[in-house]
């Protein structure tokens, strides 16, 4: 039988080949270029400025030179604005802030009357009446007296600061902050009010401690002798020295915001009767009792 072939199961086209993947996409890496620092900038910028003030026309020049100089005054005319609105602000408040002094010498309503024992020096002020006055426009919500704090101060010195001293006021006087020992009162803008103190009482030891004591208001008793002392232990203060009595008086006060304030003077009494006795001020406990005006230390006084 003839074989015509049709049963032939070969194919006429040619074998199938396998996809070749295609080769990966490999690109070339470039070398970083090295960054320049931040001063190599500052130094291309200043070459820079230079450059174009050399290649700059006069007239350029001096548009440059006339921009820095409005600059200049521009900002010194806001700092003069800005400091004087600060200064506006500083003398508004001060202006309107209360001041209260103390405007007239306390007036010694009674009479003093003191001694001295083995153990200490006792006195006894009578009433006394103190002014004070405030002289701003502000009001003062609440104000207060310290004092006075009476001290005996002998003519003859015995080498002790304690008791040769006189008081001393200073600045931290008026800033210190004080408890009221009384109702506070106001005193409105430029009002003046007259403060009424009652009779005060105070003894200072004589006896040499560690601890030398003043004492005020109430009952007041003799020191005790530190135990084992002799009597050579005492002050050597007499009962006929003579003495000058300074009166230190303080006034604090605060304002609607609450800010303290303060002020404080100091005064001498000068004893009456003293007609063309050149030492109207020196007394003897045994003269008691005394009265007198009380007059004004000028060095001695803080107001803040």
């Amino acid at each position: 039988m003839e074989n015509d072939g049709r049963n032939n199961n070969n194919s006429d086209t040619g074998p199938s080949l396998t996809p070749t993947p295609d080769a990966p996409n490999v690109q070339t890496k470039k070398p970083n270029k090295p960054r320049r620092s931040s001063q190599e900038t500052q130094e291309d910028k200043k070459k820079s400025y230079r450059r174009s003030w050399r290649a700059a026309s006069p007239l350029r020049r001096l548009e440059i030179i006339a921009l820095g100089l409005s600059a200049a005054v521009g900002i010194g005319y806001l700092g003069v604005v800005i400091w004087g609105n600060l200064q506006t602000k500083w003398n508004f408040t001060a202006e309107h802030r209360p001041r209260v002094i103390i405007s007239r010498p306390p007036e010694l309503l009674g009479t003093i009357i003191c001694y001295v024992t083995e153990k200490a020096i006792h006195l006894h002020a009578g009433a006394m009446r103190v002014w004070v006055k405030n002289i701003r426009k502000g009001d003062a919500v609440g104000a207060f007296m310290e004092g006075p704090q009476f001290k005996l101060v002998p003519e003859k010195k015995i080498g002790d600061p304690f008791y040769d001293d006189l008081p001393s006021i200073t600045d931290q006087t008026c800033k210190q902050k004080v408890s009221p020992k009384m109702k506070a009162f106001p005193v409105n803008g430029e009002q003046e009010v007259a403060v009424n103190i009652v009779q005060g009482i105070m003894a200072v030891s004589l006896i040499k401690t560690k601890d030398i004591s003043v004492t005020f208001g109430g009952p007041q008793q003799e020191p005790e002798s530190p135990e084992g002392e002799k009597s050579s232990s005492r002050v050597p203060i007499g009962k006929d020295a003579v003495f000058q009595l300074y009166a230190p008086v303080c006034v604090y006060y605060f304002d609607e915001n609450g800010e303290r304030y303060g002020s404080c003077r100091d005064y001498r009494l000068a004893i009456n009767g003293r007609v063309g006795n050149p030492n109207n001020y020196g007394f003897s406990c045994t003269e008691s009792p005394v009265s007198g005006t009380f007059e004004e230390i000028f060095f001695g006084y803080c107001e803040n």
